[in-house]
């Protein structure tokens, strides 16, 4: 289903960018600005869940609809604020690309598992049946996109010092590797949080980023 919106959106995009080019502004912020309110119109008109990394508001969301149906503050792993700054640019290339797709992700560490409440909970806002969402806790993945774009999301809550005692090094590791990559983030994520984004997270899925 999301390939197939993707599909369209890519159809309509172009005929969008026929169709307006006489009245888009050519260059600079109210350009890039542009560009993405044409984007969300037409996802929204998919009915398709998609990303956006919302920077004037520090958040990552999921919309639906044009609507924000999950929202969760971006919190930087190495507390470098100039990472979002760095990431948005080189996702925009000048403003030049505005919607990107998510490729893959992975797994790292889990925890078995979540109240069958919560699970509940997230089904029917997704609508899925709630026996195919994953009982194991994400605590530790990454979500990967077209041009190397990646972000890591950690976990944190105090009940999982064990699990993160058997990563620790790992997460040393890991943590390196991002650290002063304008495509890669790495980020800290409540585990309860963690479960609804991971879920969403199927390839395919639409990607906005938004700086203001």
């Amino acid at each position: 289903m999301i390939l197939l919106a993707v599909g369209i959106f890519v159809g309509c995009g172009e005929s969008s960018r026929e169709t307006d080019s006489a009245t888009a502004p050519s260059n600079g912020a109210a350009a890039e600005s542009y560009r993405l309110l044409q984007a969300e119109l037409l996802l929204a008109d998919a009915e398709i869940p998609y990303f956006v990394f919302d920077l004037s508001n520090r958040e990552l969301q999921i919309r639906l609809r044009g609507t924000v149906v999950w929202n969760e503050s971006l919190r930087s792993a190495d507390a470098d604020s100039l990472q979002f700054v760095d990431f948005a640019a080189a996702w925009s290339d000048s403003g030049q690309t505005v919607v990107r797709y998510l490729q893959e992700k992975r797994l790292t560490v889990g925890q078995k598992r979540h109240s069958d409440s919560v699970l509940a909970i997230v089904s029917n806002i997704l609508r899925i049946d709630p026996q195919l969402l994953q009982r194991d806790l994400p605590v530790d993945f990454e979500l990967r996109w077209e041009s190397g774009f990646r972000c890591r999301f950690v976990a944190i809550e105090d009940s999982l010092q064990a699990a993160r005692a058997t990563g620790t090094l790992d997460r040393v590791r890991g943590s390196l590797e991002f650290r002063h990559q304008e495509r890669a983030l790495m980020l800290h994520i409540p585990i309860e949080r963690a479960l609804t984004l991971y879920r969403v997270a199927h390839p395919g899925i639409p990607t906005l980023v938004s700086r203001f």
